[in-house]
C-alpha cells in the first residue's frame, strides 16, 4: 500500500496575501484555483490549501524545505527583501547561515529552507580482496 499527501492546509487570516508572498518569493506560477475561503496551489509537488481562518489561536507549525542549490538561499533572501520593499512593508528578520535561511511570511508563519548536500555516489568499482594460495 502506498501513501501520499492529499493536501496540506495552512490556516491564514488573508490567504490572498500569503499566496502573493509565496508565489513571489518562490517564483510560482501554479495557481490551482480558489473558493471563497481557500486558495489552492501546488508548492513543489505538494497541494497546499491556504484556508481563511480568523481564529487567533491557530497552531503555528514551521515549514521546512530543502535545496541542493547554495546560491538559491541567497536568491531567496533577495526575493523576500524585494517582496517587502515593493509592498512598502518593514522587512522582518531573515536568519541566514551557510546551510539555511529562516524567515516569517506576512502572517508570521515560520519558513526554513535547508541546504542539503547531494548524495555522492562513487562510480569506482570496489577492489576485490584476493589472496595468493600456494599449493605445496
Amino acid at each position: 500500500m502506498s501513501y501520499q499527501f492529499g493536501n496540506l492546509i495552512l490556516p491564514c487570516k488573508k490567504p490572498e496575501l500569503i499566496y502573493d508572498f509565496l508565489s513571489f518569493i518562490f517564483d510560482l506560477e501554479n495557481f490551482e484555483g480558489a473558493t471563497q475561503d481557500e486558495i489552492h496551489l501546488s508548492l513543489f509537488g505538494i497541494n497546499l490549501k491556504l484556508r481563511k481562518q480568523e481564529n487567533e489561536n491557530v497552531l503555528n507549525v514551521p515549514f521546512e524545505l530543502t535545496t541542493h542549490d547554495a546560491a538559491g538561499l541567497f536568491q531567496l533572501k533577495q526575493n523576500i527583501e524585494f517582496y517587502y520593499y515593493k509592498n512598502q512593508s518593514d522587512i522582518p528578520e531573515i536568519n541566514v547561515n551557510d546551510d539555511r535561511i529562516e524567515f516569517l511570511d506576512p502572517e508570521g508563519h515560520c519558513w526554513k529552507v535547508l541546504l542539503v548536500s547531494p548524495l555522492i555516489v562513487s562510480s569506482r568499482v570496489p577492489e576485490k580482496n584476493t589472496q595468493d594460495v600456494r599449493i605445496c
